[in-house]
């Protein structure tokens, strides 16, 4: 019996001995310790979505005073000052505009590699030979340079400024973000990274920097509240935030609780979306907003619609629930009409005849004695003034000069 005893005891202390090797492995696992983030150099990663704040600075950062709990009931005006206030008065170092090449080895690497960037747009892997070639890679301005205040200020602003390649750069120019005629579309892995940069310009610098409306380079708020929720942060992102304020002492508060986006313009957050701060899904609205009752999207409208003209294309314009405001489905691109449609020939004051393009507005304009000075035949002559519709009293004025 003592035998069969001792072998139980000893089974029994080998299953202890087994569980206790694993346990801490499957402790270290848990999705609320990621990463602990560097703030010397980017340890996230591009593409896999941030679900917590821990092993950030972030909690530290905000503080009481700046807590989700209380920021969140304030009116949306009460809600842009407070966020603007904390990101000024923790914004300590003011870098320049050169400062981007000599930190985005920091800022942009990834997983700590320092030897390499990733541009905002396409996230190539740059090294620091492709700099300023016509090929290469310069500083873009998320919120344009001509829409804002130059290469100072917000336009030296580490949270804004990010590599790209040249030839991206240009393409996208100074050109609205939407899905408009013209407008830029950036890849999905980074319209939400796009939108929470916009966002923070237009809190942190506003009319400090000619930043005072995010639809200067948002085709709406509509589409940029879209975009932050069909690219959730990703761990690159909250990297990102952690290095840029360790050099400047601010953060970007819309990668930390993306949240704040839907609030500062009235509107419930999504309590389906995946967040660091994971807010959204306890429901909070804030600023006394409701979180309306499950919608059919019966009723509709259409928003975002743009003319097609002569020269640009057009949009059909997304459909949205007039109920709830959420996008139903999106809308094409309508061709260019490649021609004028002109209507009559008008007399103006000048003695001149014009003509206007019912499509895009251009005008046409001519003299008669210049269409049919050089032309000897009065039959020639009233057939052309004829076909272009002149009136009677024209066409008679125009030959009597001839004579």
């Amino acid at each position: 019996m003592k035998r069969y005893f001792r072998s139980a005891v000893a089974a029994l202390l080998t299953v202890i001995i087994i569980l206790s090797t694993y346990v801490p492995a499957i402790a270290v696992g848990n999705s609320d310790v990621q990463y602990n983030y560097s703030s010397s150099s980017n340890s996230g990663k591009r593409n896999e979505v941030a679900t917590t704040l821990n092993g950030t600075g972030a909690l530290d950062y905000y503080g009481n005073n700046y807590s989700y709990d209380k920021l969140s009931t304030l009116s949306k005006d009460a809600l842009f000052d407070k966020l603007n206030s904390l990101m000024s008065d923790t914004h300590k170092t003011i870098t320049s505009y050169n400062d981007c090449k000599k930190y985005v080895w920091k800022t942009d690497c990834e997983e700590n590699n320092t030897s390499n960037a990733t541009t905002l747009y396409n996230s190539y892997n740059m090294d620091s030979g492709d700099w300023d070639g016509v090929w290469y890679c310069n500083r873009e301005h998320v919120w344009p340079q001509s829409l804002g205040g130059g290469t100072t200020g917000g336009g030296a602003d580490l949270h804004h400024i990010r590599p790209a390649l040249a030839s991206v750069n240009s393409s996208r120019g100074n050109k609205k973000y939407g899905y408009g005629s013209g407008q830029y579309i950036p890849a999905d892995n980074v319209k939400g990274d796009v939108a929470r940069i916009v966002l923070y310009v237009w809190v942190r610098w506003n009319t400090q920097w000619g930043a005072d409306s995010v639809t200067e380079v948002f085709q709406s708020v509509d589409v940029l509240l879209e975009w932050c929720a069909l690219d959730p942060v990703d761990t690159w992102e909250l990297g990102r935030n952690e290095v840029v304020e360790s050099i400047q002492g601010n953060r970007n508060v819309f990668i930390d609780y993306p949240e704040y986006a839907w609030l500062i313009f009235g509107k419930a957050v999504p309590s389906n979306m995946t967040t660091p701060s994971g807010e959204a899904a306890n429901g909070s609205s804030g600023g006394g907003v409701v979180t309306p009752p499950e919608c059919t999207h019966n009723n509709t409208v259409i928003k975002n619609a743009v003319n097609a003209d002569c020269y640009n294309e057009g949009y059909t314009g997304d459909i949205y629930c007039a109920d709830c405001d959420k996008l139903v489905s999106y809308g094409s691109q309508i061709p260019t009409t490649s021609a004028h449609k002109f209507g009559e020939w008008e007399l103006n004051d000048s003695g001149e005849y014009v003509k206007h393009c019912t499509v895009c507005g251009a005008i046409a304009t001519m003299t008669l004695d210049s269409l049919i000075g050089d032309i000897d035949s009065d039959a020639e002559k009233i057939l052309i003034l004829l076909t272009l519709g002149i009136t009677d009293s024209a066409l008679l004025d125009a030959l009597t000069r001839q004579e």
